[in-house]
């Protein structure tokens, strides 16, 4: 079971296997990506908004907006996507990416709200769905030792490292939105490349027919 799993093994489990590897690409892109853009969105608005009240209100109008985008794919585009392993696989990299450069290049609060959007937005619903749908045809240790062993630490120890990377640029480049966005867009291409290749992967070990059901 997921409990005699201890961490060495399962950290040779994952090492040895690139098709968990892109799994973990994926989940590390990801966590450096949301921290870096997170903290792009909330040096925007307050910039935008020099009220407590005004800023709270934005922040809550953000949440709503994520909140609708999320159900909206959950009920509309999950099911038309998923069994498209590939593009739903890349859509939600290749959104923020967009979104990422969009703000570098126009760093305004209307841009801000599109790169959450397409951050957490996409996240909470088509991102999460698949992930979880990729550990499915593999081996009963794989399908749980080796996911339990993602979700929980490699997750976890990304957050961190993500935090960390954070607090490294604010120290070093201060409040710099086009540095923050840069280390951004690297954690996305890392994403972006290991859903490329997870999806041929999944593919391979699926079938072309089955792929698509």
């Amino acid at each position: 079971g997921v409990q005699t799993c201890a961490l060495p093994i399962c950290l040779r489990l994952v090492a040895r296997n690139k098709y968990l590897l892109l799994i973990v690409g994926i989940v590390v892109g990801y966590e450096f990506a949301a921290a870096m853009t997170d903290y792009v969105v909330n040096v925007i608005f307050e910039r935008a908004y020099s009220g407590e009240a005004a800023l709270a209100q934005m922040f809550g109008r953000l949440g709503w907006i994520v909140s609708g985008v999320a159900l909206f794919t959950q009920i509309l585009l999950v099911p038309l996507l998923l069994p498209k392993k590939r593009v739903a696989l890349l859509i939600p990299p290749v959104a923020m990416v967009a979104a990422s450069i969009g703000l570098a290049i126009v760093p305004i609060v209307a841009v801000a709200i599109l790169l959450s959007a397409a951050d957490r937005g996409l996240n909470y619903s088509l991102q999460q769905v698949t992930k979880e749908t990729l550990y499915v045809p593999l081996s009963d240790a794989e399908k749980y030792k080796a996911k339990a062993f993602i979700d929980m630490f490699v997750d976890r120890a990304a957050k961190a490292l993500s935090a960390i990377a954070l607090m490294a640029v604010i120290l070093f480049a201060g409040v710099s939105i086009e540095i923050s966005l840069g280390v951004a867009i690297g954690a996305l291409v890392l994403w972006l490349v290991s859903a490329y290749f997870l999806g041929i992967a999944y593919a391979e070990k699926v079938g072309p027919h089955e792929e698509e059901r």
